[in-house]
């Protein structure tokens, strides 16, 4: 057994979303382009005798309870494979709660996967079924880079697009509790998910900025920032700070824009946080997480 683990989990931006209908089940069938960003938390996973020692670092608080995805994650692999018998996970966390930012889910795709090498034990088909439980929206931290994904978020298509793209992400203080979000939401937000069909073959073909940016639609967009004035700022300062376009990623509260390049990215950064928000300068990846072993 591998003595200790070290993994980046990182964060994702929703390029678009639509929302098609409300299913049986109480979800939303969701159409949306994501796209996995540099800025990852950090993950430490050693092995113990017996239970769970989670151990939150960083600036964003999360629980060191049951409650928490990584402590769901574990949970769940230790008691389908057995192994380890304990788990001291340290989690240094970079990516905001509550932003639409996926990093809970991340963290949780990153602790199964960690476990996996940990132990030697977990199949891709196994740890995929095991992540699909922590959630909708994490089985597209198992692929990351560009991806088409729907039904609940849960079916996952890559794209396979191989162009970096340079995007600033900002904060308002509020957060969005996901289910608040969706329940701003009614039919008269439907719609096909074809805008989401021609963004996602956008990306597949590396497109230019500027037709990437004539497909970016979030339906929850005018709702959300209708209700938290802080977003609404947000989006605004950045559609007005010479990028080519700005949009919201999942259900909110962050927003973000794409850059003609990192030089001007990092200005429109140092912008934002000059006004008080959070704010930070990323480009895409091609993955959702990365291992790094340690002896």
């Amino acid at each position: 057994m591998t003595p200790r683990v070290m993994l980046k989990a990182y964060a994702k931006i929703n390029w678009g979303l639509e929302l098609l209908s409300r299913r049986p089940d109480g979800y939303h069938e969701i159409r949306t382009v994501t796209h996995t960003v540099s800025l990852h938390d950090d993950l430490w996973l050693e092995p113990m005798r017996g239970g769970i020692d989670l151990r939150p670092r960083g600036r964003w608080a999360v629980p060191r309870s049951p409650d928490n995805i990584c402590w769901r994650a574990a949970r769940g692999f230790m008691d389908v494979f057995g192994e380890p018998s304990g788990l001291r996970l340290t989690i240094h966390k970079r990516i905001p709660v509550g932003a639409g930012l996926g990093g809970g889910s991340s963290d949780g795709v990153a602790t199964l996967v960690g476990l996996a090498r940990l132990t030697g034990l977990g199949t891709a088909a196994e740890l995929r079924e095991l992540a699909i439980g922590l959630g909708s929206d994490t089985a597209l931290f198992l692929e990351g880079g560009a991806a088409l994904c729907s039904g609940r978020g849960d079916v996952v298509s890559p794209l396979g697009c191989a162009r970096e793209y340079d995007l600033v992400i900002a904060k308002p203080r509020e957060g969005v509790p996901t289910p608040l979000a969706y329940s701003l939401m009614g039919a008269e937000d439907f719609s096909d998910g074809s805008d989401m069909d021609r963004l996602a073959d956008a990306l597949r073909r590396c497109a230019e900025l500027g037709v990437i940016a004539q497909l970016m639609r979030n339906a929850f967009t005018q709702k959300v920032c209708s209700m938290f004035e802080g977003a609404q700022e947000l989006l605004s300062m950045l559609r007005s700070a010479d990028t080519v376009a700005a949009g919201m990623s999942g259900s909110g509260s962050a927003i973000f824009a794409v850059a003609p390049d990192a030089e001007h990215a990092q200005t429109v950064r140092d912008e934002v946080r000059a006004a008080g928000y959070w704010c930070t300068s990323v480009h895409t990846v091609d993955r959702g997480y990365h291992v790094v072993e340690e002896p």
